[in-house]
């Protein structure tokens, strides 16, 4: 019975030993087990710590990206406004350029009519000089050069019969013919006949069939324009005009200064 009890006993202190074993032994396990966990751990938050400090070191480095891609978009903006104002001055530069190089030829372009008209002008000069030679010479006409124009003056005793008169004499159709002639080899581009009188009141026979001067300077440019475009110049170049008394040559006190005022001037156009 005593041996009963104490298989019991031993058998009782037996599974208190393994049960103290085994605890021995789970807790040795669980104490293994925490410190590799709080080493895991221990290096987790390192690895965290690592982490936060790579992300602030990105988040700095992307802070400047950021900034140099900024300054970066406002050098090319300022670039490109600076290209722009650059290239709308050339533009202009250019548009004044061309304005310039318009005005030059234009210039040239004057400046050779304006020889080119001299040429002319001289030229024009010259034959109405040498084709009526003996009528100069007569003093049946005079020709006088201006700076755009030959004229051919006659005076009204070359032309007409009196000093109130309109109608051409003989002599003066032929003397208008031979002008004719020699203005029409020149090809002029246009003729201008202008008649003009003295300042002496029109006597009342007279102002019966010219009312005015203008009327009788009128007639007096007429007469002679039809016997220049029977003479075969075009009327497509003719014109008359009168100037009356306006345009006196010389002194109206005095008979021969109203002599030389009663005249017909042909204006050459050359």
């Amino acid at each position: 019975m005593v041996s009963l009890q104490m298989n019991r006993i031993i058998l009782i202190l037996s599974s208190i030993s393994m049960l103290l074993l085994a605890s021995g032994c789970a807790r040795h396990t669980l104490g293994e087990e925490n410190s590799a966990l709080t080493a895991e751990l221990a290096a987790c938050r390192s690895g965290m710590a690592k982490a936060g400090e790579e992300n602030e070191r990105l988040k700095a480095e992307l802070s400047q990206a950021r900034s140099k891609l900024e300054a970066a978009q406002t050098s090319l903006s300022e670039s490109m406004d600076a290209r722009q104002e650059l290239l709308d001055k050339n533009i202009r530069c250019m548009e004044e350029n061309q304005a310039l190089l318009k005005q030059i030829s234009r210039f040239k372009t004057l400046t050779q009519e304006r020889k080119d008209a001299l040429a002319r002008l001289t030229k024009a000069e010259q034959t109405l000089l040498s084709s009526l030679e003996r009528e100069r010479q007569a003093n049946l006409l005079y020709v006088v050069k201006t700076e755009s124009a030959v004229t051919v003056v006659i005076p009204q005793s070359s032309l007409f019969p009196s000093e109130f008169s309109a109608w051409l004499t003989p002599k003066g159709i032929d003397l208008v013919r031979k002008v004719a002639k020699a203005i029409k080899d020149m090809r002029p581009s246009g003729l201008s006949v202008a008649g003009h009188t003295d300042g002496q009141p029109l006597p009342p026979s007279v102002s019966r069939i010219y009312p005015t001067l203008w009327d009788l300077a009128m007639a007096r440019s007429v007469a002679v324009l039809n016997v220049l475009e029977a003479a075969g110049i075009g009327k497509e170049k003719l014109s008359a005009v009168s100037y009356a008394d306006t345009r006196p040559m010389a002194d109206e006190k005095t008979d021969a200064g109203r002599a030389m005022n009663r005249r017909v001037e042909i204006v050459v156009l050359p």
